[in-house]
Protein backbone atom coordinates (compact mmCIF):
# COMPACT_ATOMS: atom_id res chain seq x y z
CA UNK A 1 0.00 0.00 0.00
CA UNK A 2 0.79 3.79 -0.80
CA UNK A 3 0.02 6.94 0.94
CA UNK A 4 -1.05 9.97 -1.64
CA UNK A 5 -4.18 12.04 -2.19
CA UNK A 6 -7.15 12.70 -4.02
CA UNK A 7 -9.49 14.91 -5.09
CA UNK A 8 -12.52 15.16 -7.36
CA UNK A 9 -13.22 16.29 -10.60
CA UNK A 10 -15.46 15.36 -13.92
CA UNK A 11 -14.80 12.31 -15.99
CA UNK A 12 -14.13 12.47 -18.84
CA UNK A 13 -12.17 10.39 -22.29
CA UNK A 14 -9.04 12.10 -21.70
CA UNK A 15 -5.66 11.92 -23.30
CA UNK A 16 -5.72 8.32 -23.27
CA UNK A 17 -8.66 8.51 -26.03
CA UNK A 18 -11.86 6.36 -24.11
CA UNK A 19 -14.10 9.75 -24.57
CA UNK A 20 -17.76 8.52 -24.01
CA UNK A 21 -16.49 4.59 -23.28
CA UNK A 22 -15.79 5.92 -19.73
CA UNK A 23 -19.19 5.66 -18.78
CA UNK A 24 -19.82 2.53 -20.14
CA UNK A 25 -19.08 -1.29 -18.26
CA UNK A 26 -16.57 -2.03 -18.06
CA UNK A 27 -15.35 1.51 -17.02
CA UNK A 28 -18.63 2.56 -15.58
CA UNK A 29 -17.56 6.19 -14.91
CA UNK A 30 -14.83 4.56 -12.38
CA UNK A 31 -11.82 6.58 -13.74
CA UNK A 32 -9.12 8.79 -12.47
CA UNK A 33 -6.76 11.22 -13.99
CA UNK A 34 -3.39 10.86 -12.14
CA UNK A 35 -0.48 13.24 -10.53
CA UNK A 36 2.98 13.17 -12.53
CA UNK A 37 4.07 10.13 -10.40
CA UNK A 38 1.03 7.88 -11.83
CA UNK A 39 0.87 9.51 -15.30
CA UNK A 40 3.67 10.34 -17.86
CA UNK A 41 3.47 10.74 -21.76
CA UNK A 42 0.12 8.19 -21.30
CA UNK A 43 2.50 5.25 -20.03
CA UNK A 44 -0.46 4.59 -17.48
CA UNK A 45 -3.17 4.79 -19.40
CA UNK A 46 -5.62 2.00 -18.58
CA UNK A 47 -3.74 1.36 -15.32
CA UNK A 48 -6.45 0.10 -12.20
CA UNK A 49 -5.98 1.26 -9.00
CA UNK A 50 -7.41 0.20 -5.63
CA UNK A 51 -7.68 3.05 -3.33
CA UNK A 52 -9.60 4.06 0.01
CA UNK A 53 -9.98 6.59 1.92
CA UNK A 54 -8.90 5.35 5.48
CA UNK A 55 -12.22 3.99 7.69
CA UNK A 56 -14.25 4.21 4.17
CA UNK A 57 -14.72 1.69 1.08
CA UNK A 58 -12.40 0.96 -1.03
CA UNK A 59 -12.92 1.62 -4.97
CA UNK A 60 -10.88 0.48 -7.97
CA UNK A 61 -10.14 2.85 -10.62
CA UNK A 62 -8.82 3.35 -14.32
CA UNK A 63 -6.30 6.16 -14.98
CA UNK A 64 -7.58 7.88 -18.20
CA UNK A 65 -6.09 10.78 -18.09
CA UNK A 66 -2.55 13.29 -16.65
CA UNK A 67 -4.23 15.24 -13.90
CA UNK A 68 -4.76 19.51 -14.86
CA UNK A 69 -2.59 20.77 -11.82
CA UNK A 70 -3.01 22.07 -8.61
CA UNK A 71 -2.59 19.27 -5.64
CA UNK A 72 -1.40 17.41 -8.79
CA UNK A 73 1.40 18.98 -8.99
CA UNK A 74 2.57 18.92 -5.43
CA UNK A 75 1.99 15.27 -4.57
CA UNK A 76 3.55 12.31 -4.80
CA UNK A 77 0.69 10.10 -5.95
CA UNK A 78 -2.37 12.19 -6.61
CA UNK A 79 -5.84 10.73 -8.42
CA UNK A 80 -7.90 13.32 -9.07
CA UNK A 81 -11.20 10.71 -9.09
CA UNK A 82 -15.02 10.82 -11.30
CA UNK A 83 -17.89 11.85 -9.32
CA UNK A 84 -18.02 8.13 -9.15
CA UNK A 85 -15.05 7.03 -7.99
CA UNK A 86 -15.29 9.72 -4.87
CA UNK A 87 -18.81 8.77 -4.33
CA UNK A 88 -18.16 5.03 -4.41
CA UNK A 89 -15.62 5.28 -1.68
CA UNK A 90 -18.07 7.10 0.81
CA UNK A 91 -20.55 5.62 3.33
CA UNK A 92 -24.32 6.17 2.21
CA UNK A 93 -25.68 9.43 1.86
CA UNK A 94 -21.95 10.80 3.31
CA UNK A 95 -20.07 11.92 -0.24
CA UNK A 96 -20.87 15.86 0.14
CA UNK A 97 -17.84 16.04 3.30
CA UNK A 98 -15.25 14.33 1.04
CA UNK A 99 -15.31 17.10 -1.29
CA UNK A 100 -11.85 18.42 -0.51
CA UNK A 101 -8.12 17.33 -0.71
CA UNK A 102 -8.26 13.47 0.98
CA UNK A 103 -5.15 11.47 2.03
CA UNK A 104 -5.52 8.05 0.59
CA UNK A 105 -4.41 4.72 0.37
CA UNK A 106 -3.40 2.90 -2.69
CA UNK A 107 -2.27 -0.08 -5.02
CA UNK A 108 -1.93 -1.50 -8.23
Amino acid sequence: MHSGTCTYNRSGGGACGYKDAVEQAPLSSMVSTGGPSLFYSAKECGACYQIQLISYYPASVVITDGCPGGPCDSDSVHFDLSGAAFGAMANSGHSNPLCRVLLIQDRR
